[in-house]
């Protein structure tokens, strides 16, 4: 007779899986990310496509039959095919690929590439931005990258052949990304929210949020109304920290600091969007290890490695 699983078997299988899953993946999450948030040309979009691609590579690698003998470039793979489908849905058309004679010689202007990378998702095709991105940012070989983008070798050098052409030519063109201001009426509320939080008024933030507001901390929980808000993350209040408005990637964000004893560190980075004077929209990034990472880096501070229910100061 078979045993029925109980919900705690369940729950401690999920739990083992999850750390097989971590331990697996950890040697290239940090270059995962960075490959994600070059190919939409965005941080934050980057961390949308990283944790996309790290929900699906979990559930599809338990689930298989077997498993893939380079996870690596498994997962690669599946995060270039999610922004090709993302990309898409917005109607973004994709070149078609045609083979070309002759290698690509590996030598380049580092200058070009640094401001070619910003702009690829508006000068280049998807794969032609993936091939670029795949070979000459992290270093993967021709073949590998053709494995990745389920192509022939010869067509990646093509890919790569082409963008840098594109790049060369857009190279004058290119301008610094215009830094969009807040209006005023979300500007007070954020401040209101800000100094609510900095007081611990609990009420006084649930005041300032719509009664359907979306509370999106993924990978960690999202909450959908104020009263789960209310009765979920915010039914202990608030820590003692430090939070203030700063500009990170050409967005205006809260970040919260903790007070260590090297100086502050880097708890979380939020930010809001409000329609008719009301929040609809938290995101944070509480859970999000590399995106927190590369924000301390930015804003000069180090990050916080250990705050429960996370604990990251085994890792590098």
């Amino acid at each position: 007779m078979v045993k029925d699983t109980g919900p705690i078997e369940l729950f401690q299988d999920s739990v083992r899986l999850h750390h097989v899953f971590e331990e697996t993946t950890q040697p290239f999450r940090l270059d995962l990310w960075r490959y994600c948030v070059s190919l939409t040309g965005s941080q934050w979009d980057g961390e949308d496509l990283f944790q996309e691609t790290l929900i699906k590579a979990y559930g599809s690698l338990f689930q298989r039959a077997y498993s893939p003998t380079n996870i690596k470039s498994y997962i690669f793979r599946m995060a270039t095919n999610q922004w090709i489908d993302e990309c898409r849905k917005r109607k973004i058309a994709l070149d078609e690929w045609t083979d070309e004679e002759g290698a690509v010689e590996q030598t380049y202007d580092s200058f070009e590439l640094t401001l070619g990378v910003t702009f690829l998702t508006t000068i280049l095709t998807p794969r032609q931005a993936a091939a670029l991105l795949l070979v000459d940012v992290l270093g993967f070989h021709a073949g590998e990258a053709a494995g990745m983008l389920q192509t022939s070798v010869q067509s990646i050098y093509s890919s790569i052949k082409r963008a840098r052409n594109k790049l060369a030519e857009r190279k004058n063109d290119m301008k610094d990304f215009s830094i969009s201001a807040h209006s005023s009426e979300q500007e007070k509320v954020i401040q209101a929210y800000l100094n609510a939080m900095q007081e611990g008024d609990v009420e006084g933030v649930l005041a300032l949020y719509s009664d359907h507001i979306t509370n999106d901390t993924r990978p960690g929980f999202q909450e959908f109304t104020k009263e789960e808000v209310r009765k979920g993350s915010l039914q202990y209040g608030f820590s003692a920290l430090h939070a203030e408005r700063r500009l990170l990637w050409g967005r205006h964000v809260m970040i919260k600091l903790v007070d260590t004893e090297a100086g502050p560190a880097l708890h979380d980075v939020q930010f809001q969007q409000v329609e008719d004077g009301k929040i609809v929209y938290h995101r944070s990034y509480f859970f999000c290890r590399e995106f927190l990472t590369e924000a301390a880096k930015e804003l000069n501070v180090a990050v916080q490695r250990r705050k429960p229910p996370v604990d990251w100061s085994h890792i590098d």
